[in-house]
């Protein structure tokens, strides 16, 4: 779908498919064409895929998840499991990548195969669902493609993390912002993204692009020494990143 601007009372106009749509203010969740186009800034990928399985006989427990499992990984690349039980019988494995690569397709089946067989060894199961996704890790100013009539949201608007591919957490605290610049008159994207660590966030893209043994010891090194409550908060928020573990000893030992 085309969204553009043109001169009737502020209306935005959007060509979808089969319809054309006419409204006061639009918002805009895809990627705009000039980030594919614009090759200045780091970009990564978090790439993953995932099956819901569902076992014979219980063997998760719902109210414990794995996050980051290292164990298992595609080659010399950044890539881990998740497992997130809903059930005791049921669980969604998923297999992911940050990295600046894509891999074969068939490979993610592979790994999620071996890493049930290996590490979960939960017997027999059928796979219920599948889900599979590419979700761009950028230091890529999204925020300048808001117009007056068209505010860009979710991953168009860079409300992803960069250096973690997490949006939840920014996602509800910008619709919260969105709203309240509705109502007090104010541009909808005002104060929406803001770029006070988007130094931290090129090192740790430069870092997934050139030197990813570094990134998975990055990552255990935040896991190990920080409460978990803190680490969320890094991979969610935007947390001062002179606070963060191991990024400046990286720095001293030459890697840059």
């Amino acid at each position: 779908m085309k969204s553009k601007r043109f001169n009737l009372a502020n209306i935005s106009k959007s060509l979808g498919l089969k319809k054309t749509y006419f409204a006061s203010h639009v918002f805009d969740s895809r990627i705009d064409a000039g980030f594919d186009q614009d090759k200045s800034y780091k970009k990564v990928w978090q790439h993953f895929k995932g099956w819901e399985i569902e076992t014979e006989k219980p063997v998760f427990d719902p109210e414990v998840f794995t996050m980051m499992d290292f164990r298992l990984k595609w080659k010399d690349s950044t890539s881990f499991t998740y497992v997130l039980p809903n059930k005791p019988t049921r669980a969604l494995i998923e297999f992911t990548f940050f990295a600046p690569f894509f891999i074969p397709a068939g490979d993610y089946d592979k790994y999620l195969q071996r890493y049930i067989d290996q590490f979960l060894k939960v017997g027999k199961y059928t796979i219920k669902n599948v889900e599979q996704g590419i979700i761009p890790m950028s230091d890529y100013p999204f925020h300048q493609h808001h117009q007056k009539n068209i505010t860009k949201i979710g991953t168009g608007g860079g409300w992803v993390r960069p250096s973690s591919g997490y949006s939840f957490r920014n996602s509800s605290r910008y619709v919260k912002q969105l709203i309240e610049n509705i109502k007090s008159g104010r541009s909808a994207h005002q104060g929406i993204t803001r770029n006070r660590f988007r130094t931290y966030d090129t090192i740790f893209l430069i870092c997934s692009r050139i030197i990813m043994k570094w990134v998975n010891h990055y990552l255990l090194r935040c896991i190990a020494k920080t409460p978990f409550s803190k680490f969320l908060s890094f991979l969610m928020k935007r947390p001062p990143f002179l606070k963060m573990p191991g990024l400046f000893p990286l720095l001293k030992n030459g890697h840059f």
